[in-house]
């Protein structure tokens, strides 16, 4: 995951959202070749295609955005702790 986070990073893309983390997951579950990590898109069209509906947020990838919940609750479980303790360890990627 570090090492999708850094291809991201080379990409000139963030590594700083929860869409940031759920398209480092989806491309570490399907390969970085699934996915524009500057832009957060989803290279084969799927997007495109989900965005049809009419939907804005509509999108598809290997089920990567389905994981931003846990995202959100990650950092938010850590800043939590980083208060507790007085640290930052809980930083994002």
């Amino acid at each position: 995951m570090a090492w999708k986070a850094d291809l991201k990073r080379q990409a000139g893309g963030t590594v700083s959202t929860t869409e940031d983390m759920a398209v480092i997951f989806g491309a570490y579950r399907t390969g970085e070749k699934n996915f524009d990590l500057k832009n957060n898109r989803i290279v084969n069209g799927a997007d495109d295609l989900a965005r049809q509906t009419g939907d804005p947020n509509a999108v598809m990838g290997a089920n990567a955005y389905q994981a931003e919940p846990y995202f959100d609750y990650y950092i938010e479980y850590y800043k939590g702790i980083d208060a507790a303790y007085g640290s930052s360890q809980g930083e994002v990627i």
